[in-house]
């Protein structure tokens, strides 16, 4: 016996096309992929925020710093790890800032800035940024100065008091290069997530060493040299006055003490797609802060005589190795006791000071008398416990 089945004729192509729909945009990306690389790029695959504490968890120098005027052309970091705030000009406007525990859905904290001594009209040349420098030899997956240079995409949470207008831009360091890019903040204090694709930067390469290697930044007020030229968008231009005057209508966050500026949940990624955030650990968060910075909480250093310096001097060691030697060496006092375990004479008039012997240890020396005795220890006079800041930043 013989079946006849007929069935209406139809388009081969257009059947075809419709297989792309349930997957959707992201999906067909992917399913046109030519390499193993091309598909890990889309989907972010591994490790990917080239951004050290985005999620603002880390916080060694103190939670809440009133910062006062921001000082010339200083860089200054306060609060939360790595990131720092930057001034140029003659500025009036005063800060308190703090690690936030108002944050966003899947975050436990932001970094605030609350004027707390505002600067209605700013004079022509005053530029505030905050941001983070990334560390040059962690860049190299960029490609940047090829042929070859990658898109990369920064997404971030910011909630501020004022609405309007406002510019992020990147710094290439070893090009004197930036790129700069508008976002909105579209309600008053409400958390907003932004999301930005930065095309790669084929001019120029990014030095392969422990160095600067690009800034992420976003202003938060500025005079008139930077808002009368004519913006442009996503491109890479040198770092001059006929260029950087392009940020017309930054919103003021000075304007008024009234006026607060959060963010967190800031991840720098390859590709044109923002990804989730990815979390660390707060340990392995911890660490990568302590590259640039440690706080140590010391009971007592031991020291030794040495002559003909007249001075004991003691080791202390650095846990991880710092990014250089530490430029920048804080003692939370001013006084010490030198003191011989089981009894013995101390001197409790003593100063202290340190020096760098390379990037995993800091010599500490203590400017007193003998007292006799060829090793001691010292301690805070007043407490018996003492905090050393220790700065390897940018």
């Amino acid at each position: 016996m013989t079946v006849r089945v007929n069935k209406d004729s139809f388009n081969l192509r257009e059947k075809l096309s419709e297989l792309e729909r349930p997957i959707g945009l992201k999906g067909s990306e992917l399913m046109k992929s030519e390499t193993v690389q091309e598909a890990r790029d889309l989907v972010s695959a591994g490790r990917k925020n080239m951004i050290i504490n985005g999620a603002m968890q880390i916080a060694e120098r103190g939670t809440s710093v009133a910062s006062g005027v921001v000082t010339n052309a200083n860089t200054q970091y306060y609060t939360c790890d790595r990131f720092y705030i930057f001034g140029i000009g003659n500025d009036t406007a005063e800060w308190t800032n703090s690690q936030s525990t108002d944050a966003p859905e899947g975050f436990s904290n932001s970094w605030k800035w609350d004027c707390t001594t505002a600067h209605a009209s700013p004079d022509s040349s005053v530029r505030q940024q905050i941001g983070q420098v990334i560390e040059a030899q962690n860049l190299q997956h960029l490609n940047y100065g090829t042929s070859k240079a990658k898109e990369i995409t920064l997404s971030f949470w910011v909630k501020a008091t004022k609405r309007g207008l406002n510019y992020i831009f990147l710094y290439h360091y070893d090009n004197n290069d930036f790129l700069a890019h508008k976002y909105y903040i579209n309600q008053s204090n409400t958390w907003e997530k932004k999301t930005i694709t930065i095309t790669g930067a084929g001019a120029a390469a990014i030095a392969n060493d422990n160095g600067q290697g690009i800034a992420i930044n976003w202003m938060l007020y500025l005079g008139s040299t930077y808002t009368n030229g004519t913006y442009q968008e996503n491109k890479w231009l040198n770092w001059q006055d006929t260029n950087y005057n392009m940020f017309e209508d930054q919103t003021n966050h000075a304007d008024s003490t009234s006026n607060d500026f959060y963010i967190t949940g800031v991840q720098l990624e390859v590709g044109k797609n923002a990804t989730d955030f990815e979390h660390r650990s707060y340990g392995e968060e911890f660490d990568l802060c302590r590259r640039y910075f440690q706080k140590r909480s010391v009971r007592e250093v031991q020291m030794h005589w040495v002559a003909p310096w007249t001075q004991y001097y003691g080791i202390l060691q650095l846990n991880p190795p710092m990014r250089v030697e530490p430029a920048e060496r804080t003692f939370g006092f001013n006084r010490v006791t030198n003191y011989q375990p089981g009894g013995g004479g101390g001197d409790s008039g003593t100063s202290i000071g340190s020096s760098g012997l390379g990037n995993s240890c800091i010599k500490v020396a203590s400017e007193s008398s003998r007292n006799g005795y060829d090793d001691v220890f010292i301690n805070n006079t007043d407490t018996g416990s003492f905090d050393i800041y220790i700065s390897a930043e940018f």
